[in-house]
C-alpha cells in the first residue's frame, strides 16, 4: 500500500488502520503526536521541523531515522 498512490476512501481507511503518520487526530480533531513527539513551524510558515520518537521503527523492526532536507 502506497499512501502517495491512494485515491479513494476505502484505501485511505486501510492506510489509516495500518500506518501511523507524524501526527494523528484525536477527539474534536485535536492534533496529537504520532511518530513525531513534537514539531515546530518556522516564522514564515514554509518549514516544519518534526522531532521523531526515539522508539519509532519501520515495519521490519529497524530504527526510524531522519535527516534534515537539503
Amino acid at each position: 500500500m502506497d499512501p502517495a498512490l491512494n485515491n479513494d476512501v476505502y484505501g485511505g481507511e486501510q492506510l489509516d488502520a495500518t500506518m501511523e503518520g507524524l501526527v494523528r487526530l484525536g477527539n474534536n480533531s485535536k492534533i496529537l503526536p504520532g511518530i513525531a513527539k513534537s514539531w515546530k513551524e518556522s516564522k514564515d510558515g514554509m518549514t516544519w521541523t518534526f522531532n521523531l520518537r526515539k522508539n519509532a521503527k519501520w515495519s521490519n523492526g529497524e530504527a526510524l531515522t531522519a535527516r534534515p532536507a537539503t
